[in-house]
């Protein structure tokens, strides 16, 4: 396996007022053994979109034995840890960027002006911090990495970089977009982006409301997103030398999840290494769906019709959230009164 370049963050020890970054070979070599724990390390990156199931899935996969995704913020990290002592989404503020100017190491960048090679030194830097913080028995290390946070006009030069350094690229979809659609507005709202306690997340599923909006506003939004993936899906799938694996969010819900989970952790980490074995592969989590999980409990009717009759019943917005409907339960989950909800889980007024 091929060793990473690239640079890192370098800090003036304690007692110092300042350093001199280190550069040339001696930053080469330093950010590969920082990337570099052991012989056979894997990297890779959780290609996705906001409000996609990317933090459940990374939580998902941070519990495969060997699979590490995030970078965990205590001192003392253990398998066991919840995904919210983690640091999953280590390229943020690339998804500012496209709003307002960002600050990295001093100067200032938006996406019209950040260099690629800032972008990748950056990149290599939360490598490096992953490397460092994994155990000898992890083979595979990787965070989330949104869309958004591959500028437009970089993104050549990333699909030359994850083929040339060997990063494997997991590409997550939602093809329901519609509840990616619902997810983004209520969350824009409320400003709540995930739920561990189970009694408030479901108290937030019943009290919910149904998204009911003008078809003509979201349309675009839907046609966005499904432009959004089928680029990056048509733009890696046979590009050559990356190696790349797609699955769907309805996928790792549906029938067949731990299949479809299975053949992502052998994607990731070889099943010969020690440590990962196939049939201990479990779909579990920390997180708590916000939401009803089917098109028809979250959509308005009249809004949910227009949207099918639009795409069509062969298009894979469609056909998800026929599946999502089908398997939907949500009627047979009683909803708890607000008042039997403990103090402490109440939502604040």
């Amino acid at each position: 396996m091929r060793s990473p370049l690239g640079f890192v963050r370098f800090q003036a020890p304690k007692g110092c007022k300042s350093a001199r970054r280190p550069t040339g070979t001696v930053t080469v070599l330093l950010a590969a053994l920082l990337a570099q724990p052991s012989f056979g390390t894997t990297r890779y990156l959780l290609l996705t979109t906001q409000r996609s199931g990317s933090t459940w899935f990374c939580s998902v996969l941070n519990r495969q034995p060997g699979i590490a995704c995030g970078a965990d913020k205590r001192p003392n990290p253990s398998k066991s840890s919840r995904i919210e002592d983690h640091v999953v989404e280590m390229m943020i503020n690339y998804s500012f960027m496209k709003r307002r100017a960002v600050v990295v190491d001093g100067y200032m960048y938006t996406h019209s002006n950040i260099t690629w090679a800032v972008w990748r030194k950056d990149c290599e830097a939360q490598f490096a911090t992953l490397a460092h913080g994994s155990s000898r028995e992890t083979t595979a290390i990787g965070f989330k990495l949104m869309y958004d946070q591959v500028p437009p006009r970089l993104r050549s030069d990333f699909v030359q970089y994850v083929t040339e350094n060997e990063i494997k690229l997991l590409h997550l979809e939602r093809q329901a977009v519609l509840l990616q659609v619902a997810s983004g507005r209520y969350q824009s709202k409320r400003n709540q982006l995930h739920e561990w306690d189970p009694m408030r997340a479901a108290q937030s599923r019943c009290s919910t409301p149904r998204l009911h909006v003008p078809f003509s506003e979201i349309e675009p939004q839907l046609r966005q997103s499904i432009e959004e993936h089928r680029w990056w899906k048509s733009r890696l799938r046979y590009a050559p030398g990356v190696s790349y694996e797609h699955v769907t969010y309805e996928e790792l819900i549906g029938p067949a999840a731990e299949s479809h989970l299975r053949s992502v952790v052998a994607f990731l980490a070889d099943p010969g290494e020690e440590g990962v074995v196939l049939r201990s592969t479990k779909l579990e989590s920390d997180l708590n769906l916000l939401h009803q999980s089917s098109c028809q409990a979250r959509i308005a009717p009249e809004l949910y019709a227009k949207v099918r009759a639009s795409f069509g019943e062969d298009s894979d917005l469609v056909r998800a959230c026929t599946m999502l409907d089908a398997l939907d339960k949500s009627d047979k989950e009683p909803c708890p009164s607000h008042n039997s909800l403990p103090n402490s889980t109440k939502d604040k007024p």
